[in-house]
């Protein structure tokens, strides 16, 4: 540990809340998505590891909705544009509407962004609810904003959309700002309409959306009668479901083993050359699997890297990196060791 970094080597948050996911900006100044109560928002820190008093009060900018100072539980992801701008999306408490918001370097709202600078992006596009976890600010200003939508109550569908630098939405952009996915194509079970979710979607640097998650599927003959394969589409620059991506239009994963209830989430995925390299969870009757896979980038199981399963039922795979062609990977076996980190060959 760099024992210089904040105090002994650690920054310690404070005792109530918590964090999400945080970016490093252009300087190496440290921000961190604050999930509190009712002052959810964005954290800064010097590349020291100690608040940049600069930015906020006191290096903390609280998210306020319009509407309710306290009406906000969790800020989810931040991001810092090129311009030193630092977006932010957050969770409203009361409805669960999903906004990004824009403060300036300073860590002020920009009230020319959106409505006094927000962007309620479930109202914006019609939705009966979201589920976003990424976004993308082109170097234009324009904000890609992939993730799931649902249109009416349990009626789940990966989609992105794209913004304007002002907030409004991009109407170039796919059908009218958006791009949706049919439940068909992504085999849905009918049964189990509500039974999708998208996590950590990544973007490309043209723009290209790669959504991602698990979703209810009949698509194979199975035993049990819940079965949730990993599942991701990708969306091109212009706001077009790629067919051509994997089988249809759609890639899956599932390893089946027994004949209970499997769920495949995604911890976290990491672009890599083109392709992905993809950590998940599996969830079934016979306890827990983590598997570390490789994407190639038409959308298919990648042939020449070992897909690796967890050495334990209860080892998590929570972080990656990748360099001179190596994955690295941060993750925790739960047996009371603590943290451990491997390393994986990405192109074996």
């Amino acid at each position: 540990a760099d024992l210089t970094f904040g105090s002994g080597g650690v920054v310690t948050m404070p005792s109530f809340g918590g964090n999400y996911f945080g970016n490093i900006g252009a300087d190496d100044s440290i921000f961190v998505s604050w999930r509190g109560f009712g002052n959810g928002g964005i954290r800064k820190y010097t590349p020291s590891g100690q608040p940049d008093l600069t930015f906020g009060v006191a290096g903390f900018f609280q998210t306020t909705l319009p509407g309710g100072p306290f009406d906000v539980n969790a800020s989810m992801y931040c991001y810092e544009a090129l311009d030193g701008s630092v977006y932010d999306l957050c969770i409203q408490a009361s409805n669960n509407h999903h906004f990004i918001c824009k403060v300036n370097s300073l860590g002020v709202i920009d009230t020319s962004f959106g409505t006094l600078g927000y962007v309620n992006i479930t109202t914006l596009v019609a939705m009966n609810r979201v589920l976003i976890t990424r976004f993308l600010v082109n170097p234009d200003g324009k904000i890609i904003v992939p993730g799931g939508f649902a249109p009416t109550s349990g009626d789940w569908q990966f989609g992105s959309l794209r913004l304007n630098a002002d907030g409004s939405l991009d109407t170039s952009y796919g059908t009218g700002g958006l791009c949706l996915v049919p439940q068909a194509a992504l085999g849905k079970n009918a049964e189990v309409c509500n039974d999708i979710f998208t996590y950590c979607s990544t973007i490309a640097s043209d723009g290209t959306a790669f959504v991602h998650g698990y979703v209810a599927s009949n698509l194979y003959s199975h035993s049990c009668s819940l079965f949730y394969p990993f599942t991701m589409v990708k969306i091109t620059p212009e706001g077009v479901w790629d067919q051509t991506y994997g089988d249809g239009g759609v890639f899956r994963f599932y390893d089946s083993e027994d004949g209970y209830y499997e769920n495949y989430t995604s911890n976290v995925i990491l672009p890599c050359d083109g392709s992905h390299i993809v950590a998940l969870q599996k969830y079934s009757g016979l306890g827990d699997d983590t598997y570390l896979i490789r994407v190639t980038a038409d959308g298919h199981l990648h042939e020449g890297f070992e897909t690796i399963k967890g050495v334990t039922n209860s080892e998590y795979f929570w972080g990656l990196a990748y360099g001179n062609g190596k994955v690295y990977v941060a993750g925790e076996i739960n047996s009371g060791d603590g943290y451990t980190t491997r390393v994986y060959n990405c192109a074996q």
